[in-house]
């Protein structure tokens, strides 16, 4: 993946920047899989350790929702970030599984063939 990564710095044809892009798509795809995996298992096992600590709503969706808004931008789509006006801005609890949680949704609706051309996550 680090290779992908270096390659697609280079200057290349269109022809094989799309082919590298694709290899990285399919292998980031592959990574967050077996992260899922993972974690099933743990959690079928119940030793998947949740961590306790605060964190703020709107930085954990800011830290993903560039990557996803260009995704649903190349498709067409629009993110739209719809949250409660009385959800607290400060939470205890576990970021990196919310963000998996809001990785997950996107990528599902994402993967969906929209009725109309905004969405909201």
């Amino acid at each position: 993946m680090g290779m992908t990564d270096l390659a697609l710095r280079a200057d290349l044809s269109a022809t094989v920047r799309d082919y590298l892009q694709t290899a990285k798509a399919a292998a980031d795809g592959l990574m967050q899989l077996l992260t899922q995996l993972l974690d099933f298992s743990r959690l079928a096992a119940n030793t998947l350790p949740l961590e306790a600590s605060p964190f703020t709503c709107g930085r954990c969706w800011t830290r993903r929702s560039r990557p996803w808004g260009v995704q649903a931008s190349e498709k067409g789509l629009e993110l739209v970030r719809d949250l409660p006006e009385d959800l607290p801005n400060r939470l205890v609890g576990d970021p990196l599984r919310l963000r998996q949680i809001l990785t997950n949704l996107v990528s599902n609706a994402s993967s969906l063939r929209p009725r109309a051309q905004s969405w909201s996550a």
